[in-house]
């Protein structure tokens, strides 16, 4: 299984978590928004043994090294994606971005970080 946009170094693989048929992937150096910004894919099952990704995650304030997806959590309707390196608030100084899937698709919902 790859993503997408696979490229060398991109970490994919990084934590995992699955629901039901739903895969959650994520690639903390994958260079989206800015070299190694991260990112986290969305797969889902199709049949015995066939994945098909159906989503992509990244941070809309996403900067170098900021590392979205290092640590990950979901339960099957709520994503939780942790970019420990993003610093809108100071160096390192991290944020958490929550996403809440609806019958449409997924919508991002809030970035927490030091500040709120």
């Amino acid at each position: 299984m790859l993503s997408s946009d696979a490229a060398g170094s991109d970490v994919f693989g990084n934590a995992v978590a699955l629901a039901g048929d739903t895969l959650i992937v994520s690639s903390r150096y994958a260079s989206v928004a800015a070299p190694a910004s991260g990112a986290a894919y969305v797969f889902h099952r199709a049949g015995p043994g066939n994945w098909v990704q159906v989503n992509k995650f990244s941070a809309a304030d996403g900067a170098t090294l900021d590392r979205l997806g290092t640590g990950l959590s979901f339960d099957g309707t709520t994503l939780i994606l942790a970019a420990p390196n993003n610093a809108q608030n100071g160096i390192d100084s991290g944020a958490v971005y929550l996403y809440t899937r609806t019958h449409y698709g997924y919508l991002s919902g809030t970035t927490f970080n030091d500040v709120n």
